[in-house]
This record gives C-alpha cells, sequence and structure tokens, in this order.
C-alpha cells in the first residue's frame, strides 16, 4: 500500500515523528482526539495540517524550522518541502539516543503477524508502512520504526 504512494513534506514529517506519538500521549503532551487523528492520518496516509503537526511535535518542527533556516534565510519557504523535511530526519540525533534517526542495513526480514526487520548492528526493527525492503537495503530508523530507504521516497 505505501509503496504506490508518493509523500509529500508533511506526510514525511509525520511518518518520522509518528514513532513519538505515544510518548507524547503517555507525557499528556497530546490528547488521545490529537493521538486518534494522527493514527488516522498515518494509516490513511493523508495529509497533515502543518499547523496540527506544530501543535503536536512543537519541539520537531522548531527543528525543522531552524534546520532550513540554517540552509539560508530564504528557506523558511522551503521548510515542508519533501527534500527539507528528509535531510532534517535524516541528520537528526535526538535529545537522547533511542530518539535519533539512524541509518542502516538491512539484514534478514522476519515473515509474520507483525512485519519486522533485522538490520545487521543486531537491532530488530519494525515496518508499519509495509515498505518493500531486500537483504542489504539502507534504510532509516527511528525509534526501532523503519521510515523509509536512504534515498526519498518516490512512492
Amino acid at each position: 500500500m505505501y509503496n504506490s504512494i508518493v509523500l509529500s513534506g508533511p506526510q514525511l514529517f509525520l511518518r518520522f515523528a509518528w514513532p513519538c506519538a505515544d510518548y507524547r500521549l503517555a507525557l499528556g503532551k497530546i490528547t488521545e482526539s490529537q493521538f486518534d487523528n494522527l493514527k488516522l492520518l498515518v494509516d490513511q496516509v493523508r495529509e497533515p495540517s502543518i499547523s496540527f503537526l506544530g501543535v503536536c511535535f512543537p519541539v520537531a518542527t522548531e527543528a525543522l524550522l531552524r534546520f532550513a533556516l540554517s540552509r539560508g534565510p530564504d528557506n523558511h519557504d522551503l521548510m515542508w518541502r519533501k527534500e527539507t523535511v528528509f535531510q532534517f530526519w535524516r541528520a537528526h540525533t535526538g535529545r537522547t539516543p533511542d530518539c535519533a534517526v539512524m541509518q542502516a542495513v538491512v539484514d534478514l526480514i522476519l515473515n509474520g503477524l507483525v512485519p519486522r526487520v533485522m538490520l545487521t548492528n543486531g537491532m530488530l526493527t519494525f515496518n508499519p508502512y509495509g515498505l518493500k525492503l531486500e537483504k542489504g537495503y539502507k534504510v532509516l530508523v527511528h525509534r526501532s520504526v523503519i521510515v523509509t530507504h536512504d534515498c526519498l521516497p518516490v512512492g
């Protein structure tokens, strides 16, 4: 399903941020209603509003703005372009090690009820977006979730 979809910048942002939503809910940083709305946007691959992303993920949104502006003062308008969002998350070191986005290599694909992937570094990850993966593929991982291949997702 996800493999045939071309993502917008806000959709790609949400894909990376989504693994943090349950933590934000547990900490009371977002409401149950906001969490449910985020889940619906992810599950149905719908376009999230930028203002809603800002409310649900204010730290990441502010960091994206700083990242875009660090590339030049005229880049504020380019903040939500897919390429900018991708580059931001690819460079994201997170506030804690488990929050960092890391590049890894697929070692083994485990079929079952939950799509899991073993990486060459021994980490067990999840492939909830149904990406077509093969051994040797470079992937970007955030909080044990494979978000995308290490290239711009083109569908």
